[in-house]
């Protein structure tokens, strides 16, 4: 069992430390705006999976539910989704009010500079927005621990789980349902 506030100071620790590694890097929103980023990925070899499995597959009512919960409660959001190119046009059939970003499809042990640099973009994005809708995928799952101080919406699951109950880390159902409470 660790120390009380020892989870607490790792994220304060590594939200500070990226912050200062990475102040130069810019955004494509204003920093001052309700920016919500939302991780959506639908990996085709993910079927079967259950809702506490790493990389399962949310329907997209999953990111309905949550973005509607959250215009309720959000003054002015601005929803941005970032998927790889293979859930592009899903998503803009699904999504095409909001901003769609779309990186490259997932290359494993690809270091290409190119290949690299919109995924660190959209990693960049996720820590600093307003709220992040997490996927179950370790990839946006990590940024809970890059964001002291800012709400990160999560289902549960083999990655991402048991996270202090602050306020900050609000845990949905499969369904998408969460307490929206914590963002008034």
């Amino acid at each position: 069992m660790l120390p009380p506030g020892t989870f607490d100071r790792h994220v304060v620790d590594t939200t500070n430390r990226y912050v200062r590694q990475h102040k130069d890097r810019s955004l494509m929103w204003d920093p001052d705006a309700c920016n919500v980023a939302i991780h959506a990925a639908f990996d085709p070899h993910c079927a079967g999976k259950t809702p506490d499995m790493a990389r399962y597959v949310f329907p997209l009512d999953y990111y309905d539910w949550v973005i509607r919960q959250l215009q309720e409660v959000l003054e002015d959001p601005t929803f941005w989704f970032f998927c790889e190119r293979r859930d592009a046009e899903l998503l803009d059939r699904a999504f095409s009010r909001h901003n769609i970003v779309v990186g490259p499809d997932r290359q494993r042990g690809c270091l290409d500079k190119h290949y690299l640099e919109p995924i660190i973009k959209a990693f960049h994005h996720f820590v600093h927005s307003t709220v992040m809708v997490t996927c179950n995928s370790g990839f946006s799952s990590a940024t809970a621990y890059f964001r002291d101080g800012r709400p990160t919406i999560y289902h549960p699951h083999r990655q991402l789980r048991d996270l202090p109950d602050n306020g900050f880390y609000l845990p949905t159902d499969e369904h998408g349902t969460f307490d929206v409470s914590p963002l008034y």
